[in-house]
């Protein structure tokens, strides 16, 4: 007795596969990502823990590690600011930092990110 086979089977898996890597794709269209790393300008030491907010329609930003790199995922395509901050250091503003969908955009807050001066 002969069994009968599912040919379709192969096919059916095949399409949900493909299904699902449009609708991932489909969630990730319009976002890009912005990574970098935070040190104090004087030093060159990194900065565990400082704050790293992208100004944006939505909440987003990430602290640093203990060796200042920083992630932020899912940054809507266009034009923002990122801001950096730290207890004992002064704010720091980066303007027009442009993200593009699927791409990584690289911010070192290195060069302008210095420690408070005390006050008298």
């Amino acid at each position: 007795m002969k069994t009968k086979t599912n040919q379709s089977f192969p096919a059916a898996v095949l399409a949900g596969l493909l299904l699902t890597v449009l609708r991932v794709s489909a969630a990730t269209a319009g976002y890009g990502l912005i990574t970098g790393r935070v040190v104090d300008s004087r030093t060159r030491e990194p900065l565990p823990m400082a704050s790293v907010v992208i100004q944006s329609d939505e909440v987003l930003g990430a602290a640093t590690d203990l060796d200042g790199y920083y992630r932020v995922d899912r940054v809507p395509e266009g034009s923002h600011t990122v801001a950096v901050s730290m207890m004992g250091y002064a704010d720091y503003n980066i303007t027009g930092v442009k993200v593009t969908p699927d791409r990584v955009t690289v911010i070192d807050a290195a060069r302008a990110f210095a420690r408070k001066l005390p006050t008298s």
